[in-house]
């Protein structure tokens, strides 16, 4: 709800503080529950959020805006994980959406 996947900081440990969870107890339950460990977890919240703005009809927002505004602070990162997930490059994946707005 509060968005927390899109503060670049964002880290196991500060998640585990905000839950009043010890650290251990929340990369456990990611693990076990999402089969993934923290980072893809936060990745693919991330993806996700990328993915909305690259489909949105805001034609202004290049992919380093969207990349800055999904959490990740370097390109290489954000252009593998969003392969990872989607199968595609962001750019490939903004034009593959261009004909849905």
């Amino acid at each position: 709800q509060e968005q927390l996947y899109l503060n670049p900081g964002l880290t196991v440990k500060i998640l585990a503080r905000r839950l009043l969870m010890p650290v251990r107890q929340v990369s456990q339950a990611i693990n076990a529950g999402a089969s993934m460990n923290f980072s893809e977890f936060i990745n693919a919240y991330r993806i996700g959020h990328a993915q909305t703005l690259l489909k949105s009809d805001d034609q202004s927002l290049s992919i380093l805006d969207v990349m800055l505004q999904s959490g990740f602070n370097t390109k290489s990162n954000f252009n593998r994980s969003f392969k990872q997930i989607s199968g595609m490059t962001p750019q490939d994946y903004k034009r593959s959406h261009a004909s849905d707005n």
